[in-house]
């Protein structure tokens, strides 16, 4: 059976198919021959047989048996040693990333597109292993991860995903580039750690702040902190929340208006209270 016929349409699977679009994404990741990478989904090996040749260690991630076997077959063919190259059977969001002793990894990953928020999170708990990671997304996932305050994309996954990385679009891959053929263009966006956090704060409560106030859009974020299942918990330490100088300020704003520096002014006053 070749790997076109092998495509699970249940995970989501589409293969590229374009040696110029390797090479790219290699480029933009900048691997050399000292890194240790970590690739997740290797599909048909393309990509695998190309970090290989490329880094010092590759592991591999891949959620399906056949397509392990496959690409380890495929790097025997092409000459690989089998001390350069680890395989891992099992999902990516289960296992996350394994950094070499003392030394961060690259992550490089061509992912069925509907875990792509998952991933981002799971690296963003697993970013002190990260050096970067250069990921395949679809184009109007990169776009929202990009997006500006006040804009339609503008969400909470944006202000999670930017509070701990720089988030950059390397280039654009037309869907004809793969197969099967997806309905939608992608990206090459990568992601890199924050050399130090924007802010110092509890994860728990300035995310759910952030959650909750896009949890109506278009309601006032005062609404939205008295309203939300994600502030929930909070709301019996809470005062009335037009007292607080941040609503005397700002009663009808928005939360999708919000940038880092103005949900952080919000969190510093309600963390005084709970």
């Amino acid at each position: 059976m070749t790997p076109e016929k092998r495509q699970n349409k249940k995970l989501g699977q589409v293969f590229l198919k374009d040696n110029n679009i390797i090479r790219k994404i290699i480029d933009a990741a900048k691997i050399v021959p000292e890194d240790n990478v970590v690739e997740i989904g290797c599909g048909h090996g393309i990509l695998s047989k190309a970090l290989a040749e490329t880094a010092h260690h590759l592991t591999i991630v891949e959620l399906d048996t056949y397509f392990l076997e496959y690409t380890k077959a495929e790097l025997n063919k092409h000459g690989v040693p089998e001390e350069q190259v680890s395989f891992h059977l099992g999902d990516a969001l289960d296992c996350g990333i394994e950094p070499a002793p003392g030394k961060p990894v690259k992550l490089v990953a061509n992912i069925p597109y509907q875990i792509s928020s998952d991933l981002v999170s799971l690296l963003a708990e697993q970013r002190r292993g990260l050096t970067s990671a250069t990921l395949m997304v679809q184009n109007e996932f990169a776009d929202k991860l990009m997006a500006k305050p006040g804009s339609k994309l503008y969400t909470s996954h944006t202000v999670h995903s930017t509070f701990y990385f720089n988030i950059k679009k390397c280039f654009t891959v037309s869907r004809n580039c793969f197969y099967p053929v997806p309905r939608v263009d992608s990206a090459i966006i990568q992601l890199t750690p924050h050399e130090t956090p924007l802010f110092n704060v509890d994860p728990k409560l300035f995310f759910s702040i952030t959650r909750a106030a896009f949890w109506g859009r278009r309601k006032t974020l005062i609404n939205c902190l008295k309203n939300s299942p994600h502030t929930e918990k909070y709301r019996h330490d809470w005062p009335e929340l037009e007292t607080l100088p941040f609503f005397k300020e700002n009663p009808a704003l928005r939360g999708e208006t919000l940038t880092h520096e103005g949900f952080y002014q919000l969190y510093t006053q309600l963390n005084r209270l709970v």
